[in-house]
Order: C-alpha cells, then sequence, then structure tokens
C-alpha cells in the first residue's frame, strides 16, 4: 500500500507539473505566433511540451484501461522514451544517462576501428589536400591515433552529405546509437534521420552562440 501511495502521489505531482508547463508553452506559443523570436531555452522549453503531449496519449492507456499498468514496465523497457518527462524520476533520468554515455564510448571505438577498415570517401582534390595526407598516414599507414585537431581538420574539408552517402550500414546504426537514435529502418531512413538530427544541433549551435555560453545553466552544460 504505501508502494501504491508513493506511485499515485509520483503521478500526481507529474500531473501537476505537466500542467503547469503547457500553461507556460502556451503563453510561448502566443508569443511566437506574434511573431517575436524565442530564446534557446524557450524554445526547447515548448518543444518538450509539444514531445510530452503526444506522449501522453500512448501513456494515458496505460492509466485509463483496468490492470494495463502492470504492462508499463514492460512497455518502458521496450519504448524508454514513451513516459512524459514530467513523470520520470531522477533515479529513471540518471540511468538513462550512464546507459547513454557508456554507449557511446562503445560506438566511438566502433566508429575509430571501422574508420581504418573502410577510411574516407576521397576525390582527386581533396587527396592533394596537406591535411588529408597527413591524417591518412597517421590512420591507415602508421597506425597513430590521429589528434582531435586533426579530425577536424579533416571533417572541414568533406562535406557532410558526401561522407553520409558512403557510410556501411553498421556505421550508420553505430552513428544512430551513438546520437540516441532509432535504428531500425533501411540505410536511407536511417541516413534521414541523422541528417534531421545534425541540422537540429547546428541550429542549437548557433543558437548556443548567439547567446553566448555564459548563459546556460549548470544542467543544461551537463546535457
Amino acid at each position: 500500500m504505501q508502494k501504491i501511495k508513493r506511485e499515485v502521489a509520483h503521478y500526481w505531482d507529474g500531473t501537476k507539473l505537466l500542467a503547469t508547463e503547457v500553461r507556460i508553452s502556451s503563453k510561448l506559443a502566443l508569443k511566437m505566433a506574434a511573431g517575436y523570436e524565442l530564446s534557446r531555452r524557450e524554445h526547447r522549453q515548448l518543444q518538450r511540451t509539444v514531445q510530452d503531449l503526444g506522449r501522453l496519449v500512448p501513456f494515458s492507456v496505460f492509466v485509463i484501461v483496468p490492470f494495463a499498468e502492470l504492462l508499463l514496465p514492460v512497455a518502458l523497457k521496450l519504448f524508454p522514451n514513451l513516459l512524459p518527462s514530467t513523470y520520470e524520476g531522477q533515479k529513471s533520468k540518471d540511468k538513462k544517462a550512464t546507459d547513454l554515455r557508456a554507449t557511446r564510448k562503445e560506438v566511438s571505438n566502433f566508429l575509430r576501428q571501422t574508420l581504418r577498415e573502410t577510411g574516407l570517401p576521397v576525390s582527386a582534390a581533396n587527396a592533394q589536400k596537406e591535411e588529408f595526407t597527413e591524417f591518412f598516414r597517421k590512420v591507415r599507414a602508421t597506425g597513430e591515433s590521429p589528434t582531435q585537431a586533426d579530425v577536424i581538420k579533416v571533417c572541414k574539408i568533406f562535406k557532410d552529405d558526401l561522407t553520409l552517402d558512403n557510410l556501411s550500414r553498421p556505421q550508420l546504426v553505430g552513428m544512430c546509437r551513438y546520437m540516441n537514435l532509432s535504428s531500425f529502418g533501411t540505410d536511407a531512413m536511417l541516413r534521414y534521420q541523422i541528417r534531421h538530427r545534425m541540422r537540429q544541433i547546428k541550429r542549437d549551435d548557433k543558437a548556443i552562440a548567439y547567446e553566448g555560453v555564459d548563459s546556460l545553466s549548470v544542467p543544461e552544460l551537463q546535457t
């Protein structure tokens, strides 16, 4: 009974928090509709609330249908992002962050290994560049690990689409896992997902650059 009471209190608090976020986001939506530009934090607040409202529909089925809540742990195991963010406990958030860090470390190692086998797509013009020659020598000839600065220099040589279109299926799956995206679907679907997320990241980077890093809170910096 104590556990049931705690769970009921937890979901009631989550519902009140979601209602508060909906009120705030409604004002932000009206502000945006009036032609005002939202700050990065306001834009993320609005985006998060819209996503939570979308998740609320399947989540409410488990609450309304009798005994369906018994299947909720199974559903959350299969679909970790099913629960609206306001209903997530701190322990669940910490576990997700830990799992994502572990996945990214594993996938990062995998991508570095496959890079040695496949190399990067090159053209006659790019192959003449001194940066790429040095990078290729380190990776393929001597087996040296390139520095971060080397990787950044080489990445600037290639267009995103050219590199992405030449990635193999395992590399695409690895990129999706690294970016916390679903890895199910055709190669074209995975490439679309990665491109879409990259556009989001670029827009976010521009917003941070415009507003300044000092405007970020500690949780935002950690994220």
